[in-house]
């Protein structure tokens, strides 16, 4: 499949090569013959020491120099003749607005930047889903609920309209008065669910679901998931990815958070336009496939039903806040964290590429300490710099 006519190996541009999901989709490329080539604005990050990888290029970042990142993607894809530019996580913003830049040849596995950034938006992405018929929660912005009451007449959600890894993620009880915070309408409020939660990855070929797994969190670590167990997907999932396929033309990685409301109807809390952990409980020549190809994927349970990042697991253990927290398989405390870290396989970890999972460390040492030096998550820091909006001063809507 990475052979084209005459004998020319096919290439293809991941936008990102710091997250264990680029270094899954590299793997997978790599193992059907094409040759990767990753960027990143770090020098140093986890594809770098995969020996599936060709090529790593240090990029601008795109939040702090956007149109000098969407100059240097364009040199990067005429010079190394890029077939396939596959976005991975919070840069697509960027990359998404390339897509009529881009060479005839070229083909951008996503979508166009006004419906990659609709749907990143959880105002605009769930109202749209809501038009649709999608189950969804009542979502609204923060000004158009503090006109209604100034005391929450029942459990809220207040998030950003768009942040990743649970940034500035806020819940009211049930009379608490709410929060009047700065620029109220970059902010949605819903009500807080208490059901029970799923997470769905999955993959789109212009509207149609070609493949989706589900998935729940294990451990946690803040409001981001460290260690993931294998779901078999409801039905009315399924369904609600097809509908969402139908309603929209997605075409690219999506990704969803579901959490079943007082009747027992699973409603999507939030939409996800990139890759998220669960990739990983699919063959990642699977993804390719259903990305590429457009060819529907068959169901099938993973090898690994139960699976980690074992860095950011261990990292845990030295946290005292952290470890009161931590359950996991009946136990409490350090007992269930390391109960998990022998229970889960690593997402990392491949014994004929060693050098990610082992170098993981240092190559992750820049944004420990972004995150020490800012008091954030890990989660937080690594996509600090590729985040949707750019800085003020670089902002082109043009």
């Amino acid at each position: 499949m990475g052979v084209g006519a005459g004998g020319h190996q096919r290439s293809v541009l991941l936008t990102l090569g710091r997250l264990p999901v680029s270094l899954e989709l590299a793997r997978a490329f790599a193992s059907e013959g094409f040759r990767v080539v990753v960027v990143d604005s770090m020098q140093w990050h986890l594809c770098r020491a995969s020996n599936a990888v060709s090529q790593c290029i240090k990029v601008p970042s795109p939040k702090k120099a956007p149109r000098a990142y969407e100059q240097a993607l364009l040199s990067i894809i005429k010079e190394q003749e890029i077939d396939w530019v596959v976005p991975v996580s919070e840069e697509a913003a960027y990359v998404t607005k390339l897509k009529n830049q881009l060479p005839a040849n070229v083909q951008l596995m996503s979508v166009d930047h006004e419906l990659w950034l609709g749907l990143h938006d959880k105002y605009t992405g769930l109202s749209l889903c809501k038009r649709s018929g999608l189950a969804v929660p009542e979502t609204q912005l923060l000004t158009e609920r503090l006109a209604l009451e100034t005391h929450a007449s029942g459990a809220l959600v207040i998030k950003k309209r768009f942040t990743a890894a649970g940034k500035g993620l806020q819940f009211v009880q049930s009379g608490a008065p709410i929060p009047r915070l700065s620029q109220p309408n970059e902010w949605v409020v819903q009500p807080r669910l208490l059901g029970n939660e799923l997470c769905v990855f999955s993959v789109f070929n212009h509207g149609t679901c070609t493949l989706h797994t589900t998935y729940k969190a294990l451990l946690m670590d803040g409001t981001v998931s460290v260690a993931f167990e294998y779901c078999d997907p409801p039905a009315s999932l399924v369904s609600w990815l097809q509908g969402f396929g139908e309603a929209t033309g997605y075409h690219g990685m999506a990704s969803f958070d579901f959490m079943q409301n007082e009747h027992g109807e699973w409603c999507a809390l939030e939409c996800n336009p990139r890759a998220t952990s669960g990739l990983h409980f699919t063959c990642g020549v699977q993804v390719m496939q259903a990305l590429l190809e457009g060819t529907l994927q068959p169901r099938e349970k993973p090898t690994a039903q139960h699976l980690m990042e074992f860095w950011s697991c261990f990292t845990l253990a030295f946290s005292s806040r952290t470890r009161r927290s931590i359950q996991y398989d009946g136990a409490v405390g350090l007992k269930a964290l390391f109960r998990c870290l022998r229970s889960c396989k690593d997402i990392s970890w491949s014994p004929s590429d060693r050098l990610p999972f082992l170098l993981m460390p240092l190559l992750s040492a820049p944004l420990l300490w972004l995150s020490v030096r800012h008091k954030q998550s890990f989660a937080t820091s690594a996509v600090a710099d590729i985040s949707w909006p750019p800085h003020a001063r670089d902002h082109d809507d043009g």
